[in-house]
């Protein structure tokens, strides 16, 4: 498996799938989705070998976020999604406060989680509007003002989630320190007619806010992709490259550059050798499950599935945290049109009772291979979770 860092020249513009109006604002994406890195890649092998590089990737991983550098360490560190059951505070309250230290109401994080419905009082979910596939929703105890947020989370903060702890604050990074990673660029467009080479029509104007990575004495950040090549696709092997060796000394040689989203922006790459689950594995983040055992499944990648409750994962779905949906988007032929889905937005966690560990093992960090039209969507790994009673202060 071959890794991918991916540094960015220039401004860049991801977009959602939402429909396009002359006159609107347009905000960019991030990070990007895996089929769209997964066609820059693509589309680099088509053009410098010729052949038809459709089908020459087998599974892909990310992207995530990678920090090569910071002002307190020079360890490389990759972010993930931000779980959504880790909330963000709107205002730090004095009840999170009272008999803490200042370095504990600096690493103070609300996390919430689902309770068993024999244990509600004031709150049953049969009183609401939750499908019947859930029985229960996350709950957050305590004078707090906290609400759902975007994010990312490291490493060492995830590895916390996963074992079912909390992890600090310092960990994660939520929405409203994202100008830390990127900032929006924004600019003006005009609607072109290409044959006269003058503006279409009257009021074809609009606005789009392209985002640029962070890269200062503070941090450098970068886009890091897993891919995993299809090695018994004959276009590749047609070319002489018969394994990963080969792709490794194709993607060495030449320009090192990929064209990235709207407007084809050029982005440098360098290349590597790491399978996705031995990191995982080395930091001891890959966990074992039983049958009865409660999880805590986390969608690191959009999640598209037949309904809103995932199904077919080896375990009965308890209650769900989600940021929403995210339209999704793909060319489908040469004739442009387009295939789209709705998707659970990556930091999705679905709470559950494994009912088959050999299913939901099977499931853990093994994203979509492009059978639901999105490859490297349903990217999911595991963790455990505590389904208690509720708590009395």
């Amino acid at each position: 498996m071959l890794t991918l860092k991916i540094k960015p020249f220039d401004v860049l513009f991801f977009g959602s799938g939402k429909p396009f109006n002359i006159g609107s604002v347009v905000h960019s994406t991030f990070p990007p989705m895996p089929h769209t890195i997964a066609g820059a890649i693509s589309a680099k092998f088509k053009y410098e070998l010729k052949i038809d590089s459709s089908m020459i990737i087998k599974r892909i991983f990310g992207p995530f976020l990678f920090r090569a550098k910071n002002n307190k360490t020079e360890t490389p560190e990759i972010f993930f999604p931000k779980p959504a059951n880790i909330l963000e505070e709107k205002k730090t309250t004095q009840h999170c406060q009272d008999n803490k230290s200042e370095q504990e109401i600096n690493d103070y994080t609300l996390c919430c989680k689902p309770y068993p419905r024999n244990n509600f009082k004031l709150l049953d979910s049969t009183n609401t509007n939750l499908t019947n596939e859930l029985s229960s929703f996350p709950i957050l105890f305590g004078k707090y003002k906290a609400e759902l947020s975007e994010g990312f989370i490291s490493s060492a903060g995830l590895a916390k989630w996963l074992q079912g702890e909390v992890p600090p604050k310092r960990e994660i990074i939520f929405s409203k320190d994202q100008n830390k990673i990127f900032e929006f660029d924004s600019r003006l467009g005009i609607k072109q007619d290409f044959d006269s080479g003058t503006v279409a029509e009257e009021d074809a104007l609009y606005r789009i806010n392209f985002l640029q990575l962070a890269n200062d004495w503070e941090s450098d950040w970068e886009l890091i992709t897993f891919v995993e090549f299809d090695f018994e696709n004959s276009e590749l092997t047609k070319s002489g490259l018969e394994n990963e060796n080969d792709v490794l000394e194709f993607l060495n040689s030449g320009i090192k550059v990929l064209k990235l989203g709207g407007e084809m922006r050029v982005a440098n790459f360098t290349v590597g050798t790491e399978n996705f689950a031995n990191y995982f594995s080395r930091l001891e983040l890959l966990l074992n499950f039983q049958v009865g055992d409660y999880v805590q499944i986390l969608l690191l990648s959009p999640g598209i599935f037949d309904g809103f409750v995932p199904r077919n994962l080896g375990v009965e779905v308890i209650s769900m945290a989600t940021n929403g949906y995210s339209n999704v988007g793909i060319i489908k032929d040469k004739f442009y049109n387009k295939t789209m889905q709705k998707a659970l937005k990556p930091g999705t966690v679905i709470f559950a009772k494994v009912i088959d560990e050999s299913k939901l093992k099977n499931i853990n960090l093994n994203p979509s291979t492009g059978e639901n039209g999105f490859i490297g969507s349903n990217l999911m790994i595991t963790g455990r979770f505590s389904y208690e009673t509720i708590p009395h202060n």
